[in-house]
């Protein structure tokens, strides 16, 4: 008897839905005729007793292309879009309002941190003042395991590593997150071998 499933998907199941469902239609045809073919579904005493067949032929529907939105910008100007992109670098907005400094500021401190830009360092660093570090080549390593609350305990725990990146400097740096089993304590794969030359753990 088949029977409707009611209970919350876990954080995993949702995880790897959320996965699937970001598959181009190309990969999800592959899919399905994979899965057709492997399936044996006509085999399947279950489906036979609710008299469910299979077609190994997908249904085609017919399908348009709507046509871009037309738009208006400051000024009133009439705005199309170019090459399948709106370029607003020329354009004037409808009713621009004030933003604050700050708010820029932060962005801007991410964008360039993200392109690889430095924002700040230590006077220390930049004197070449700092014992052990500044006198040879070093790395600066910093590790950390969070955990859910008690209530979520199918929740994934999340180990972080960050590293220096470029001695003699230590503002320079690189942070890489992994998932872990739920309450697992051990930062885990640090290392982990593909082949002679590819590693593909954290520190590689």
């Amino acid at each position: 008897m088949l029977r409707r499933y009611a209970k919350s998907l876990s954080i995993f199941q949702r995880s790897s839905l959320v996965e699937k469902s970001r598959q181009k239609p190309k990969e999800n045809l592959l899919v399905l005729s994979d899965t057709l073919k492997t399936g044996k579904y006509d085999d399947d005493q279950m489906l036979k007793s609710c008299d469910i067949k299979t077609d190994s032929k997908f249904t085609q529907v017919k399908g348009r292309v709507l046509s871009d939105p037309k738009l208006k910008v400051g000024d009133m100007e009439d705005f199309f879009p170019r090459n399948e992109w709106w370029n607003f670098s020329t354009k004037k907005l409808v009713e621009p309002t004030r933003v604050n400094d700050q708010y820029l500021i932060n962005i801007l401190l991410k964008i360039n941190g993200n392109l690889g830009g430095l924002n700040s360092m230590l006077t220390t660093e930049h004197g070449l003042n700092i014992p052990m570090i500044s006198k040879a080549p070093a790395m600066m390593l910093g590790m950390d395991v969070s955990h859910g609350s008690p209530v979520q305990a199918d929740v994934p725990s999340i180990s972080v590593m960050v590293s220096s990146r470029q001695w003699s400097s230590i503002s320079r740096y690189r942070a890489c997150v992994r998932t872990l089993s739920p309450k697992f304590e051990m930062v885990v794969a640090l290392f982990k071998r593909d082949s002679n030359t590819m590693d593909a753990g954290i520190i590689r």
